[in-house]
């Protein structure tokens, strides 16, 4: 992954700059957030490939990984 931060923005969610991570058989992205209020103030984003192309695993806020599962498409 490149050192280059990008900021992503869920529907209706708070951004996030992408400060780490990698991709390859795993994903691993962690994030810090960017806007206002009384969100989390970071997220890490871990799981393994799946085919078709997408990442299945889960995620977490301010340093846990596993609260909630995703299942991310990775489009090339």
């Amino acid at each position: 992954m490149s050192s280059t931060s990008a900021v992503r923005r869920a529907p209706g969610g708070a951004p996030w700059d992408i400060t780490g991570g990698f991709m390859g058989e795993t994903v691993r992205l962690d994030a810090k957030r960017t806007g206002q209020g009384a969100h989390a103030h970071a997220m890490t984003l871990v799981g393994e490939f799946q085919n078709p192309p997408a990442y299945r695993g889960t995620y977490g806020f301010d340093g846990d990984s596993s609260s909630f599962r995703h299942t991310t498409s990775y489009h090339c």
